[in-house]
């Protein structure tokens, strides 16, 4: 086996199971310029990609929950780690809006006991007339 071969082997096993496209058949010059192009190329696309998902994520934990992270049809290991997030955010969504009606819901009910003892006061004191 060559050096070329070698180095086109070891450049194909990079990405062969990350984006399983077949760029090259031959071994030349011309082969390995196209495949690091390609996997330069796809490693410049991951870099964006995580940057884009490490600024989401930050978004998150200022209390922006409501920001998901874009998903790519590449279908990688990044839109999965994407895809959970998200749904991790609708929980907390979902979370913080059960968190905000009670709140509100509590509010109402102190309100409401507060007239009742404010009722139930003046009834002693009408009754005790």
């Amino acid at each position: 086996m060559s050096e070329l071969d070698e180095i086109l082997d070891k450049i194909r096993s990079l990405y062969i199971d990350e984006f399983q496209e077949a760029i090259t058949e031959e071994n030349t010059i011309n082969d390995l310029k196209i495949e690091i192009n390609f996997i330069s190329e796809k490693f410049n696309e991951q870099k964006q990609r995580k940057q884009e998902i490490i600024k989401h994520i930050i978004e998150c934990c200022k209390d922006n929950y409501y920001v998901p992270i874009p998903t790519s049809s590449i279908n990688d290991k990044l839109d999965v780690i994407s895809a959970g997030f998200n749904i991790y955010v609708e929980e907390l969504n979902s979370i913080m809006v059960s968190k905000e009606t009670l709140k509100i819901a509590n509010e109402k009910l102190l309100k409401e006991k507060e007239n009742t003892e404010k009722l139930a006061k003046a009834k002693e004191e009408f009754l005790s007339i």
